[in-house]
């Protein structure tokens, strides 16, 4: 079903560590997106954790095909969903 926002099984739990944000992933954000994550703690959490979930989901469809829902550029070397998913 699509999450409805603002119930409790959609907020995630915030420590004080998770507050401290990753500079290198900070770094690549614009200032909007900066100004989003600041107000908003945890979304970019929530960003990392839908991502590899969609990846993990597609990956598991495509399991016997060629092709497997990869996420390297394997011309640069770059993971397409940026280092968000790395965390």
């Amino acid at each position: 079903g699509i999450a409805k926002a603002g119930e409790p099984n959609n907020l995630l739990p915030m420590s004080p560590t998770s507050l401290h944000m990753d500079p290198t992933v900070y770094g690549t954000l614009r200032r909007k997106q900066r100004r989003l994550a600041r107000e908003n703690p945890g979304v970019l959490m929530a960003v990392a954790r839908g991502a590899n979930m969609a990846i993990m989901e597609c990956q598991h469809q495509f399991r016997n095909r060629r092709w497997n829902c990869s996420t390297k550029n394997f011309l640069r070397g770059k993971n397409l969903f940026g280092k968000i998913v790395d965390r």
